[in-house]
């Protein structure tokens, strides 16, 4: 059973803790800094051998003695830590890397700790942090935007265009026809109709769920093309258009409220995908010319 000490909730820095100990330092940066080691330190392996208010205190106790203007010195923080049983080089590196990279970022240098790590041990930790990190960041941007499209079928796009005075109602009601009578999707019926300019509505979309949009598409990576094959890009009516230096796919949709299709280009291309917003017909040339003839879309929407 844990002690009544060990269950006490982590201490912030104290305004007395301030005033005495940190020279240079303003009370919001000491609890920066704090707050950026015992958040690295308790996202590693190394947390399960440790309690969160004893990394605390031993962050606390380095912090207190930190002069602005000068390098950090992580190594009594580490020293500190390995003295816990169980807790191992190994498991608290790439926690220290994290705080490197932070405190760089607030324009603090601090040197990697001396470590008895091998340099293959080393570059395993790193690669197998890089690929946990990549998985997080693509499941962040989908939890993302299924949070925003959401909020757009709730709300239903055409209503959403009325209330904003892009379209009045009567316009919608009469494209709402030409729907149900052509099956053409709503947004493209609302643009041949001459109620809405297909850039309009590409920037309302993009507004709306807070991603870019598009309405030329010239250059396309080949890389950004052989990443995603031809039956996907005209089943799932997307089109890759390049692949960042992070190893991110940007991905023009014609309709971005479909989050299946991103799911399955994440999962199959393994990338994070950053998906734009294009009008149908930008959409439909730029594939004509990479892949061939591509019939317009007949998917309805509201």
């Amino acid at each position: 059973m844990r002690s009544e000490e060990s269950a006490r909730m982590p201490r912030l820095v104290s305004m007395s803790d301030l005033d005495r100990g940190i020279r240079g330092v303003s009370p919001d940066e000491a609890d920066a800094i704090e707050r950026i080691c015992v958040h690295a330190i308790l996202a590693t392996p190394a947390a399960q051998h440790l309690e969160a208010w004893r990394v605390t205190d031993i962050v606390n106790a380095h912090v207190k003695r930190y002069e602005r203007g000068r390098d950090f010195d992580f190594t009594p923080v580490l020293q500190a830590l390995l003295k816990v049983r169980g807790v191992t080089e190994q498991d608290l590196y790439v926690g220290i890397l994290n705080v490197r990279v932070c405190l760089a970022a607030m324009g603090i240098h601090m040197d990697e700790p001396a470590m008895k790590l091998e340099e293959n041990v080393r570059r395993g930790i790193v690669e197998t942090a890089r690929a946990a990190s990549h998985s997080a960041r693509a499941a962040y941007e989908l939890r993302r935007l299924r949070a925003a499209i959401n909020r757009v079928e709730r709300e239903r796009l055409g209503d959403m265009l009325v209330n904003n005075h892009f379209i009045t109602a009567e316009q919608l009601e009469h494209a709402l026809e030409a729907q149900q009578q052509h099956g053409r999707r709503l947004g493209t019926n609302l643009v041949e109709l001459g109620y809405i300019s297909a850039s309009s509505l590409a920037h309302f979309l993009g507004d709306q769920l807070d991603i870019p949009c598009v309405t030329f598409i010239g250059h396309i990576e080949e890389k950004a093309i052989a990443a995603v094959p031809k039956d996907f890009v005209r089943r799932l009516r997307v089109m890759p258009l390049n692949i960042q230096e992070n190893g991110s796919l940007t991905l023009a949709m014609e309709d971005p409220l479909d989050l299946r299709a991103i799911e399955e280009i994440v999962r199959y291309t393994g990338r994070v995908v950053h998906p734009v917003v294009a009008p149908e017909s930008v959409l439909v040339y730029a594939m004509a010319r990479h892949y061939g003839q591509v019939q317009p879309s007949r998917v309805r929407d509201g």
